[in-house]
């Protein structure tokens, strides 16, 4: 099974009140599995890692210490 998601326009930075669209695809064409729908969390949030530092910069911040711009959960 994999799933594979799609922004439109896929950014570091948005802007307050800016829509982020885009597409949720789940495939496993080995199998048919029976469910009553795919619960999708999604959360923005600043945090201090950067790809460019790498091993050198700081760890991910610790969950209840992230600055959370949106939670949103919606099952399709």
């Amino acid at each position: 099974m994999s799933l594979e998601v799609k922004l439109d326009r896929a950014s570091k930075f948005y802007e307050p009140g800016e829509r982020v669209t885009g597409t949720v695809t789940v495939n496993d064409p080995q199998s048919q599995i029976q469910h009553s729908g795919i619960s999708v969390f999604a959360e923005a949030y600043m945090d201090t890692v950067s790809i460019i530092r790498g091993n050198i910069g700081r760890p991910a911040m610790k969950e209840e210490d992230r600055v959370v711009f949106m939670k949103k959960k919606f099952t399709l």
